[in-house]
């Protein structure tokens, strides 16, 4: 998973290449954990995938909700950048229980979610 911490506006860039692993997100947690600490929280997540991967073990699936659930309070916006169908009624959702705004934008649209991000 490739990870990009754009520190000058708060917004985390994430390319997921293969299944998730719980080595993952310890990685993801110590590229932004510092940045919330210094800032109290990220102004956005751009997750950028043509379909969404999986994960490979159910333990990543478990590190996976404990990220989601220590982590989201501390962001304001997620971008997904994909295809994947689910991740409509994943936006519908998901975003019901947690406390970003989501949004979907297709694939070839990576600039849009850039924009919205940054309003």
């Amino acid at each position: 998973m490739e990870i990009m911490l754009d520190e000058k506006n708060g917004v985390v860039y994430v390319k997921p290449h293969a299944p998730l692993t719980v080595e993952d997100f310890k990685q993801f947690a110590s590229i932004i954990d510092p940045y919330i600490s210094l800032h109290g929280y990220l102004k956005g997540l751009v997750i950028e995938t043509p379909k969404f991967p999986g994960w490979d073990s159910i333990k990543a699936f478990k590190a996976h909700i404990n990220f989601i659930h220590q982590h989201q309070a501390k962001v304001k916006k997620i971008a997904l950048v994909t295809d994947f169908k689910f991740a409509i009624i994943f936006q519908h959702i998901v975003g019901l229980f947690i406390k970003p705004e989501i949004k979907r934008f297709s694939y070839d649209k990576k600039e849009l979610a850039q924009q919205w991000i940054l309003q």
